[in-house]
């Protein structure tokens, strides 16, 4: 559960196939017609206003929309593929908006002067004012730290294939202990390291995530001198159990997991987290089902005006992320 490099390895071979990227026509999304090219600027023409019956908080949250441009070295940038990187900064400017608990954690971390922390808030300054292209610029240029590749065939920069990088890019804000101990004594790789959790672990089933935390792991021959027995388990910081984790799922056209297999909650070393929401990838499109005061809602950012009215996910579906939020 812990072979970081080799589930890293299974894991870049697994995500959605970015070898396919350059087979999109230059009148397409993902080479899917329900996703039309010229949905690219129509956001830049559109209020953003929010639903008059019905609203909750959840509703007034302002919606990042797909695609778009950016302004960089004085030239404009047109954004393809952006739906990867979208879900993930909508998911955590939602749930900041949402729970005061996560709001003051970021709060924290940016005058403890987490550099990560301070862009996530710059990110969420632009969103607040609906100043979408400056929040998907300070995402890209300064959150991932991307430098702009213009695809020529498909005149714009293809953000494809970029969850990962979205999660690795934040992936500090939620870091656990991870302890190794053999029975060598002799072995110098026993002790315990810090680690940003979610940047190199992937499961292949969302049940996995309990047993990882919540069991240790032993293996007869150890990692590092080779002869003696090892064991390796989860602890919380000392100063506590983070306020959101969030992992990522094996997602392939033959093998993943769907929205029946993700529980409502895990009790993690002691502690209760809800899930709070998670990322659809269906027909190499991105959206994300949110979980709020016992609804469910979903955004999309091809339809940003206002969050969907839940409805049975297709069939063909893959979970790719899942976010939780301790109680």
């Amino acid at each position: 559960m812990f072979d970081c490099a080799l589930q890293r390895l299974e894991f870049e071979k697994s995500r959605r196939g970015s070898s396919n990227s350059k087979k999109k026509g230059k009148n397409s999304r993902g080479g899917n017609p329900d996703f039309p090219a010229d949905s690219y600027e129509q956001w830049e023409k559109n209020s953003s206003s929010q639903p008059k019956e019905g609203h909750s908080v959840i509703n007034s949250i302002n919606l990042l929309p797909y695609g778009g441009q950016i302004m960089h070295r004085n030239t404009q940038i047109r954004i393809l593929n952006s739906c990867s990187v979208d879900n993930q900064i909508q998911i955590l400017y939602t749930v900041y908006n949402l729970y005061p608990t996560v709001a003051q954690f970021l709060k924290q971390l940016h005058e403890a002067d987490n550099l990560t922390a301070g862009v996530i808030l710059r990110i969420f300054a632009s969103l607040d004012h609906k100043k979408y292209a400056q929040a998907k610029e300070i995402a890209l240029l300064q959150l991932l730290r991307l430098k702009p590749v213009i695809d020529a065939e498909l005149n714009g920069w293809n953000l494809f294939d970029s969850e990962d990088r979205v999660l690795m890019s934040i992936s500090d804000l939620a870091k656990i202990r991870q302890h190794y101990e053999c029975t060598n004594p002799i072995c110098n790789i026993s002790g315990e390291t810090v680690i940003a959790f979610s940047a190199s672990m992937v499961l292949h089933s969302p049940l996995e995530l309990e047993e990882m935390f919540n069991n240790s792991q032993t293996n007869k021959c150890c990692e590092g001198c080779n002869k003696g027995q090892s064991s390796k388990w989860i602890s919380w910081l000392r100063s506590g159990a983070p306020i959101l984790l969030r992992f990522a799922l094996v997602d392939t056209r033959d093998r993943g997991a769907t929205e029946d297999m993700i529980p409502i909650f895990y009790n993690l070393l002691g502690e209760r987290y809800l899930v709070k929401a998670y990322t659809v990838h269906i027909r190499d499109h991105f959206t994300t089902v949110f979980k709020h005061d016992s609804k469910m809602y979903i955004y999309d950012g091809l339809t940003h005006n206002s969050l969907k009215r839940y409805y049975t996910l297709p069939s063909g579906h893959r979970i790719s992320t899942v976010w939780l939020m301790k109680e």
